[in-house]
């Protein structure tokens, strides 16, 4: 999530950016590059994430809220943030995005057809990522952030949570103390429940 690294950097991003607007009266909108008071590794990925119209932005304070565009008409951009928050909304022709407190909640890659989402879990204390790949309602895969281990990969089988782990260039999961492939694992996970059923 580029988008996720970009805003990690919260409200001083947000106020290093506006500072490349040129004044304007109060009440009234102003235009400048999102970029220029960036340093340049962090104006390019601005770039690369939203296009080459952060160049020539159109921002306005509509109450609590400041909006950010594209100056030119024709392209479905858009930035919201809440004045002294570290919360923002964008959504672009590929993309829709909701960042709060410097996480990535919700994004929607319509380009690559795969959706994210994210919850807090009070019982491990961690954020919890989940990513449906082919933006067609499953969870495929999920990350768990671990303060030690950075964050751990789990995939779901029959009805479980898996770590994916990789092992000799494979990818897969321990089961019953031995390594498997997914698919592995799906298939022995089937016939013991059907076993399972069948009693």
């Amino acid at each position: 999530m580029k988008l996720g690294i970009l805003f990690s950097f919260g409200a001083g991003f947000l106020a290093a950016m506006i500072v490349g607007f040129r004044p304007a009266p109060i009440g009234e909108c102003r235009e400048g590059d999102m970029g220029s008071a960036l340093n340049a590794g962090t104006g390019h990925t601005l770039e690369e994430t939203f296009g080459a119209w952060v160049h020539k932005a159109r921002q306005c304070h509509v109450g609590d809220y400041l909006v950010i565009a594209p100056a030119a008409t024709g392209q479905p951009d858009i930035i919201v943030s809440r004045t002294g928050k570290t919360f923002y909304f964008r959504t672009s022709g590929d993309q829709t995005s909701i960042i709060d407190d410097g996480h990535p909640l919700y994004e929607w890659d319509r380009k690559e057809k795969m959706i994210t989402y994210s919850a807090y879990d009070d019982s491990r204390k961690s954020w919890v990522e989940n990513y449906d790949l082919d933006a067609d309602g499953s969870i495929e895969v999920r990350t768990i952030e671990s303060g030690r281990d950075g964050k751990i990969k789990e995939v779901p089988v029959s009805k479980r949570w898996l770590p994916l782990i990789s092992q000799n260039g494979r990818s897969g999961t321990v089961l019953n103390g031995r390594f498997v492939t997914i698919d592995e694992a799906r298939t022995a996970l089937a016939s013991a429940a059907s076993l399972q059923s069948d009693r």
